[in-house]
Protein backbone atom coordinates (compact mmCIF):
# COMPACT_ATOMS: atom_id res chain seq x y z
CA UNK A 1 0.00 0.00 0.00
CA UNK A 2 1.05 3.51 -1.24
CA UNK A 3 1.63 5.77 2.32
CA UNK A 4 1.63 9.26 1.95
CA UNK A 5 4.31 11.15 3.77
CA UNK A 6 3.40 13.08 6.77
CA UNK A 7 3.26 17.48 6.48
CA UNK A 8 4.65 19.24 8.62
CA UNK A 9 3.17 22.46 9.55
CA UNK A 10 3.60 24.60 6.46
CA UNK A 11 1.91 26.99 4.23
CA UNK A 12 1.20 24.64 0.86
CA UNK A 13 3.27 26.01 -2.30
CA UNK A 14 1.70 25.23 -5.92
CA UNK A 15 3.83 22.25 -5.72
CA UNK A 16 3.33 21.03 -2.62
CA UNK A 17 -0.57 20.96 -3.49
CA UNK A 18 -0.46 19.33 -7.34
CA UNK A 19 1.84 16.51 -5.20
CA UNK A 20 -0.37 15.95 -2.88
CA UNK A 21 -3.06 15.80 -5.35
CA UNK A 22 -1.20 13.24 -7.08
CA UNK A 23 -0.02 11.37 -4.48
CA UNK A 24 -3.84 10.82 -3.24
CA UNK A 25 -4.69 9.83 -6.53
CA UNK A 26 -2.97 6.84 -5.82
CA UNK A 27 -5.38 5.90 -3.09
CA UNK A 28 -8.03 6.26 -5.00
CA UNK A 29 -8.40 8.13 -8.35
CA UNK A 30 -10.13 11.08 -9.59
CA UNK A 31 -12.30 11.53 -12.56
CA UNK A 32 -11.08 13.30 -15.79
CA UNK A 33 -13.16 16.05 -14.55
CA UNK A 34 -11.95 16.23 -11.08
CA UNK A 35 -8.00 16.72 -12.21
CA UNK A 36 -9.09 19.63 -14.79
CA UNK A 37 -11.32 21.01 -12.30
CA UNK A 38 -9.09 21.41 -9.89
CA UNK A 39 -6.23 22.39 -11.62
CA UNK A 40 -8.16 24.90 -13.30
CA UNK A 41 -9.24 26.10 -9.20
CA UNK A 42 -5.21 25.97 -8.34
CA UNK A 43 -4.58 28.45 -11.83
CA UNK A 44 -7.63 30.82 -10.34
CA UNK A 45 -6.08 30.82 -7.00
CA UNK A 46 -2.67 31.68 -8.11
CA UNK A 47 -3.96 34.12 -9.83
CA UNK A 48 -6.08 35.83 -6.89
CA UNK A 49 -2.63 35.88 -4.98
CA UNK A 50 -3.44 32.65 -2.64
CA UNK A 51 -6.71 34.75 -1.30
CA UNK A 52 -8.33 32.08 1.06
CA UNK A 53 -11.29 32.10 -0.94
CA UNK A 54 -11.55 32.69 -4.46
CA UNK A 55 -14.60 33.51 -6.88
CA UNK A 56 -14.94 32.09 -10.28
CA UNK A 57 -17.77 31.86 -12.99
CA UNK A 58 -18.87 28.90 -13.40
CA UNK A 59 -20.01 28.74 -17.04
CA UNK A 60 -16.77 30.14 -17.83
CA UNK A 61 -14.38 27.81 -15.48
CA UNK A 62 -16.39 25.26 -17.49
CA UNK A 63 -15.84 26.50 -21.28
CA UNK A 64 -12.22 26.56 -20.23
CA UNK A 65 -11.39 23.11 -18.96
CA UNK A 66 -14.15 21.96 -21.51
CA UNK A 67 -16.81 20.68 -18.56
CA UNK A 68 -20.52 21.01 -19.18
CA UNK A 69 -22.32 22.98 -16.29
CA UNK A 70 -23.41 19.52 -14.54
CA UNK A 71 -19.61 18.33 -14.69
CA UNK A 72 -18.25 21.03 -12.80
CA UNK A 73 -21.36 20.54 -10.23
CA UNK A 74 -20.09 16.75 -10.18
CA UNK A 75 -16.11 17.64 -9.81
CA UNK A 76 -16.74 20.41 -7.27
CA UNK A 77 -19.04 17.83 -5.29
CA UNK A 78 -16.02 15.05 -5.22
CA UNK A 79 -13.81 17.21 -4.51
CA UNK A 80 -15.68 18.81 -1.95
CA UNK A 81 -16.59 15.04 -0.53
CA UNK A 82 -12.28 14.06 -0.78
CA UNK A 83 -11.73 17.36 1.26
CA UNK A 84 -9.84 19.18 -1.30
CA UNK A 85 -11.97 21.88 -1.43
CA UNK A 86 -14.70 23.74 0.39
CA UNK A 87 -17.18 25.51 -1.52
CA UNK A 88 -19.93 28.07 -1.19
CA UNK A 89 -23.08 29.30 -3.88
CA UNK A 90 -23.03 32.72 -4.80
CA UNK A 91 -25.96 34.72 -3.97
CA UNK A 92 -26.50 34.88 -8.32
CA UNK A 93 -25.67 31.31 -8.73
CA UNK A 94 -23.97 31.74 -11.52
CA UNK A 95 -20.21 32.09 -9.71
CA UNK A 96 -18.76 29.82 -7.22
CA UNK A 97 -16.54 30.63 -4.17
CA UNK A 98 -14.20 27.99 -3.31
CA UNK A 99 -10.85 27.67 -0.86
CA UNK A 100 -8.56 25.08 -1.64
CA UNK A 101 -8.40 22.89 1.36
CA UNK A 102 -4.53 22.13 3.41
CA UNK A 103 -3.90 18.34 3.39
CA UNK A 104 -4.42 17.22 6.48
CA UNK A 105 -8.29 17.72 5.24
CA UNK A 106 -7.86 15.01 2.57
CA UNK A 107 -9.39 11.52 2.10
CA UNK A 108 -9.47 8.87 -0.29
CA UNK A 109 -13.26 8.38 0.08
Amino acid sequence: MYMIPELEARTLTYLDRINDFWNQSVLAPFTTNQVALYLALLDCANRNHWKEWTTVSLSGIGQRIGISSSGISKAKDGLVKRGLIDYRKSEDGKTGIFKLLDSENITSD
